[in-house]
């Protein structure tokens, strides 16, 4: 018999879904500029001094978006190493977007932000969307329904 797994549990896997690919596009894009096959100029100078720059960007990005995704397909898989990881994932998550929102707040309200309005709105609702569903992450996989559905103990019958 299959174990059933929660839509909860569904939600939070295709939510990191979503988080981890916007990395893994940029990481193709970085991948692509540093070979000067970008479709639109090659390599830029102005954005990286060397290619251990480019070499360095696009391991830590790709690494993070692929670390996301093979979290996100762990926990639709129910495997028990996936919560540990969804979790450590969504911590660094919540760390680095809110330093970025706090960041993008600070200048806003500085007035250094060359950006007009609605693409500051667009920031801060992307760092937005990654903390809410880093700490949705967070609260949804210490609950004792989901510990189990993913330690590999059967389903209690009775509401938790």
């Amino acid at each position: 018999m299959q174990k059933s797994r929660s839509a909860s549990l569904m939600w939070t896997a295709f939510a990191i879904i979503l988080e981890s690919l916007p990395p893994l596009i940029f990481a193709l894009f970085v991948g692509l500029d540093m070979f000067g096959l970008a479709p639109v100029r090659g390599r830029d100078p102005s954005v990286f001094l060397s290619g251990g720059e480019y070499l360095g960007v696009f391991v830590m990005v790709a690494a993070f978006g692929t670390w996301g995704l093979t979290s996100a397909i762990g926990l639709l898989t129910a495997r028990r190493w996936a919560r540990d990881a969804t979790i450590v994932f969504a911590i660094v998550t919540t760390v680095v977007m809110t330093l970025y929102l706090v960041l993008t707040i600070h200048s806003i309200v500085l007035g250094h932000s060359p950006n007009s309005p609605w693409i500051n709105a667009c920031v801060i609702g992307i760092e937005t969307f990654y903390i809410g569903v880093s700490v949705w992450s967070l609260v949804l996989l210490k609950r004792p329904r989901i510990v189990r559905e993913l330690g590999g103990t059967p389903l209690s019958a009775g509401p938790n």
